[in-house]
């Protein structure tokens, strides 16, 4: 959004790998879609491989048939996967780098080497960059592994060391991409803690992510997810996984702020605990059946997830410019969400690289706006038009999130593409 662009409290990983594949898309003649299209290929590829990988591990730490089924299909067959491993997102691409980290400490055999242990700095550090607040659960896995492999002083020093190099080069890209020396994580601090912006966007109650789970999935889904958390108790000492999960839940909880995709990353953990369960308590005679069984629940949910269109997404603004064909120039109220980036990056991803956006810093401005004009705005915004006695119609309308485009359909969360009369 504007204000974090201006704030310069976003590292940039995820700006330089979309422009990348803006780039190869243009080599091979294709427009903004077909970037697109690669970034959620790529995603999804990556994602399967690490899942995959992921199921290996798990494998490893069951005894049981049933357990060895869940543990194989399960991680690839979790029913929220064909909504989740196709975003192109900072939630998605930091729980795939988390993932990474636990798998290359996972294959470690023996005591870590120096060199073995600056990539894992490395590693943690990019997770950091890529999504700050994965920090909540960074910090509960680097304990866990300094407690399992109890490295020297001198192999912390080496972490140190490959935290500090791969913290330079983010630095280095995130100043380059805002045009002068940004430090990111400072930034992002102070101005959702210090300064309390985040607070612009809601406040809720520390109970949100449970009774959140409530209003969207019901009763059953929240204690079955609870169960399957406590379920990572299993393994104990062997993996870090409930203090991943319970560090974030209760850290994002005491944040005023809260969104469900924050708890995006920790979906992997929550698998496993279900297939430890099953390995654990599932009789042997029954085993094969109930996990098959719950593979195929899963199975069936996911095809019903993926089939099920989210309504009007944002891209659908953007599709809809592009299907059109609006010359511009295009007015967008960047006092507030929208689907374009301060870059224009995402808008050219879907309509006419020569397309004027003008951003409208000022509320005021958008009052003035002369007859014909075409107006990004967010729905709430609608009201204090139509009290203004500004007429408009409404081109097409873009939801913020699954959650919405599926159930809620929140006002709050409408971007849309108006027309003023």
């Amino acid at each position: 959004m504007p204000w974090e662009y201006h704030a310069q409290l976003r590292s940039t990983w995820s700006v330089w790998l979309a422009a990348i594949c803006l780039k190869v898309s243009h080599l091979f003649g294709l427009d903004g879609k077909g970037a697109l299209f690669i970034s959620r290929v790529l995603t999804s590829i990556t994602g399967l491989i690490i899942l995959f990988r992921f199921s290996k591990v798990l494998q490893r730490y069951t005894s049981t048939i049933a357990g060895k089924i869940a543990a194989k299909w399960l991680p690839v067959t979790f029913c929220i996967l064909p909504f989740l491993l196709n975003r192109f997102s900072a939630e998605v691409l930091s729980m795939y780098l988390l993932l990474g980290v636990l798998l290359f400490v996972f294959s470690i055999k023996k005591s870590p080497s120096h060199r073995q242990l600056f990539i894992l700095g490395a590693g943690m550090m990019l997770t950091f960059f890529v999504r700050h607040a994965i920090v909540l659960a960074l910090i509960p896995f680097f304990i866990w592994f300094v407690m399992k492999y109890k490295p020297s002083l001198k192999g912390i020093a080496f972490v140190l060391l490959g935290s500090m190099a791969m913290a330079a080069v983010s630095v280095a890209l995130d100043s380059l991409y805002y045009g002068q020396f940004a430090l990111t994580p400072y930034n992002y601090f102070t101005a959702n803690f210090v300064e309390n912006r985040a607070a612009n966007f809601g406040v809720y109650p520390w109970h949100f992510y449970f009774s959140g789970m409530i209003t969207r999935l019901g009763w059953t889904a929240l204690v079955i997810l609870i169960i399957c958390a406590l379920g990572t108790l299993i393994k104990g000492k062997s993996t870090p996984f409930f203090w991943m999960i319970l560090c974030s839940v209760v850290g994002f909880s005491l944040i005023g702020h809260k969104e469900l995709r924050f708890l995006f990353s920790l979906i992997p953990f929550v698998i496993a605990g279900l297939i430890w369960l099953i390995d654990k308590i599932v009789p042997k005679a029954l085993g094969k059946g109930i996990a098959l069984t719950v593979i195929t629940i899963n199975l069936l949910l996911g095809f019903t997830v993926a089939l099920t269109p989210a309504d009007d997404g944002l891209s659908n603004v953007n599709s809809f410019i592009s299907k059109e064909k609006l010359e511009g120039p295009i007015f967008i109220q960047a006092i507030d969400i929208h689907p374009f980036s301060p870059h224009g990056l995402v808008s050219r991803a879907y309509s006419n690289p020569r397309l004027k956006c003008c951003f409208l810093e000022n509320e005021d401005d958008i009052f003035q706006l002369e007859t014909g004009s075409t107006l990004i705005c967010h729905e709430i915004f609608l009201s204090k038009l139509n009290d203004e006695g500004i007429e408009f119609e409404i081109l097409t309308v873009g939801y913020g999130d699954l959650f919405s485009a599926l159930h809620s359909r929140d006002l709050g969360r409408r971007v849309n593409l108006i027309r003023i009369r």
